[in-house]
């Protein structure tokens, strides 16, 4: 069920990356590249909030990484990066989500 929801969530024509399958889809960014990602639609999105970061600004992350914790008095969500890459920009804790509310930024950084 949850991987059915999350395939909805997150669907790709990218190829799982298969060193890590859990992850739904992984997205390289090129060096300097920013992206932005977005809380998920839900369908019991109402009082969703951002509960815990599992990192902190100018950490390096990669997919499959749990990057933070959103909840509401239904549900308790791991959130999982998609990137590899920087963090630049979080929003605060305990923010009230909605439908597009951001989550953080990433950017690209060299790959070794």
């Amino acid at each position: 069920m949850i991987k059915s929801l999350f395939q909805k969530l997150f669907s790709s024509t990218k190829k799982p990356n298969k060193t890590n399958q859990h992850v739904p889809y992984e997205s390289k960014l090129e060096k300097g590249q920013v992206e932005s990602v977005f809380a998920p639609e839900l369908e019991n999105q109402k009082n969703l909030v951002l509960t815990k970061w599992n990192i902190k600004l100018g950490d390096v992350v990669k997919p499959g990484d749990i990057i933070c914790d959103l909840s509401n008095d239904m549900i308790l969500m791991e959130f999982e990066s998609m990137f590899n890459g920087k963090i630049i920009s979080m929003c605060p804790l305990n923010t009230k989500l909605n439908k597009g509310t951001e989550l953080f930024k990433v950017e690209g950084i060299n790959q070794l």
